[in-house]
Order: structure tokens, then C-alpha cells, then sequence
């Protein structure tokens, strides 16, 4: 394969407890340019991330009717703010108003949602921004211990990004690209990023997830899990040789700097690393 990038790219992260985000970029498939209003009878509610979706049956003018999807952030933030699968249900009549998809496809992004009267066709409720029972608080367990038996930190439990990850200013930009990157960087367009259609993401974006993820510390590894497309990954501590197998989530090897866990991968599938291009080779080697 061709070396259209050669990287290093380094990652620090600040964990915390609580995500919100959707997983792709809205504006690769919704435009704000456009406004679209349906209305008609809720036929599935499906409260899953990465994505919460809202399948409606419109009725047309010709007495034809046409499945509609409505689009929203993932599940994981939606529930932060009170949402459950219970929110809306299988034969409610509603309306749904948001951006228009760029090809004018039957999906609109889920901004103002009211529940409607069936036979009036009045609002009776509007359930936009979560205000459907209380919103959740993760339970933080005061006696977790800090440390393992052994002096290390410790790392076990579930973890969420909060927003303050860190990478070094213009580290994607300034990435030397070969001729065939910086061919590949022209090419490339929003609407036919990987993420948009919610495929599994390379270590990169998966490391970054808005998403929790939970961490398990043994004697020869750890074992992170991702909630997004419940990926997980073995890290191993006893610099074992790789396998050799190209994977989205690599070869990981890692070792304790004092109190900081220290990962490397290698051995990864070439992949985008951000919403703006920046495909990476499968030269690519991680720190976490």
C-alpha cells in the first residue's frame, strides 16, 4: 500500500463521567438551509446509540403514505436529559420539525417534537430538549480506592470524555501528506465520511468517542470496552510481540509511567481521522 500519510499521533485524554455528543457530523447529512414539518403516526422508537431514531408514517396529498426517519443525537445524551425508550411510543401522532437532509431524502433531524391530539391535530405536548422525567445522574461511589494493592492507579470503572481532550494545535493540518494523500485529501467529502453512515471508526475517532467506556485492569493487561459499536480492546502489559493483523483497533502495547497508563498501537487499517479528512496510513502508530 501506498504511504500517503506517515504519522505519529499522540493522544491525552481527560476523563470524566458524563458524554454528550452525536456520533457523526449532522451537517454531512442535514442542512440548515432547509427546514422540513411532518406529521403523522409514530411506527418504531428506537433509543439506541449511536443514534436515536424516529420512524413516522406521512400520509400524502395522494393518500399514499411514505416512512420517515427522524435523526438525533445518541442515546447516551438523551438520556442525561430524561429521556427513556418509553418517551414516545408506537401509534402516537406527531409532529417533528428539523433541517432537510442535502439530497432531500425522507429524514429530518429531530429539532422540535410535539405529541398531537389525532383528531384535532393541536400540539398537547412538546417533548423537545428532554422534558420527560428527570434526568439521569451517574451514582459516583465515594470508596472507590484510588490505587490497586500493587501502588498502581486505579483505573477500573466506567469512564466518559469530558470534553476537555486535548491534541497538539494543528497536528493534522501540519501532517507531512505524500502525493497520493494529498490527492486522497481533495477527494475527500463530508457526505462520504465513513462515520455518516455509522460504520466502525479507526482507533483514532474511537479514542476520542463522546461516548463511555469502561476500563478493567488485570495483572498482564487492561481491557477497555466502547458503549459505541460495543468495540473493546486487549492492551497488553508484557510487550508481547504483535500479531501482524491489520485491525481498526491494532496492536496495543502499553507500560506504567509512574502514575500514567501509557498505550501504543500498531498494526492499523488505514482510516480517517477527523470530519475534515486526514486519512492516516496504515504507517500509523497511536499513543495514548
Amino acid at each position: 500500500m501506498k504511504k500517503f500519510a506517515r504519522a505519529f499521533a499522540v493522544i491525552t485524554l481527560t476523563l470524566g463521567a458524563i458524554p454528550t455528543s452525536a456520533h457523526h457530523s449532522f451537517s454531512a447529512t442535514f442542512t440548515d438551509e432547509r427546514q422540513t414539518v411532518i406529521e403523522g403516526v409514530v411506527k418504531r422508537f428506537s433509543f439506541r446509540n449511536p443514534h436515536i431514531l424516529l420512524y413516522v408514517d406521512v400520509t400524502n396529498e395522494d393518500g399514499s403514505v411514505t416512512e420517515w426517519v427522524g435523526e438525533g443525537g445518541s442515546a447516551t445524551g438523551f438520556r442525561r436529559r430524561g429521556w427513556s425508550a418509553d418517551t414516545i411510543k408506537a401509534g402516537q401522532h406527531i409532529r417533528i420539525e428539523g433541517d432537510a437532509t442535502h439530497d432531500s431524502s425522507p429524514m429530518v433531524s429531530l429539532r422540535e417534537i410535539d405529541l398531537l391530539d389525532p383528531d384535532t391535530g393541536t400540539a398537547t405536548t412538546r417533548i423537545t430538549d428532554g422534558n420527560q422525567g428527570e434526568s439521569y445522574r451517574p451514582e459516583v461511589a465515594d470508596s472507590l480506592p484510588l490505587s490497586l494493592a500493587n501502588g498502581l492507579p486505579n483505573l477500573s470503572s466506567a469512564w466518559s470524555n469530558m470534553g476537555t481532550r486535548t491534541t497538539r494545535p494543528g497536528q493534522f493540518a501540519s501532517v507531512p501528506l505524500s502525493a497520493a494523500g494529498l490527492a486522497l485529501q481533495e477527494e475527500f467529502q463530508i457526505a462520504n465520511d465513513p462515520q455518516v453512515f455509522c460504520d466502525p471508526v479507526g482507533l483514532v475517532r474511537q479514542v476520542v468517542t463522546p461516548h463511555p467506556v469502561k476500563i478493567e485492569q488485570f495483572d498482564d493487561y487492561v481491557l477497555l470496552t466502547y458503549e459505541e459499536f460495543a468495540g473493546y480492546r486487549q492492551i497488553y502489559l508484557d510487550n508481547r510481540e504483535s500479531k501482524g493483523i491489520r485491525t481498526h483497533y491494532g496492536d496495543s502495547i502499553a507500560q506504567y509511567d509512574g502514575d500514567t497508563l501509557v498505550i501504543e498501537t500498531t498494526n492499523l487499517h488505514t482510516n480517517i481521522a477527523t470530519n475534515r479528512g486526514n486519512r492516516l496510513s496504515d504507517q500509523i502508530t497511536v499513543v495514548e
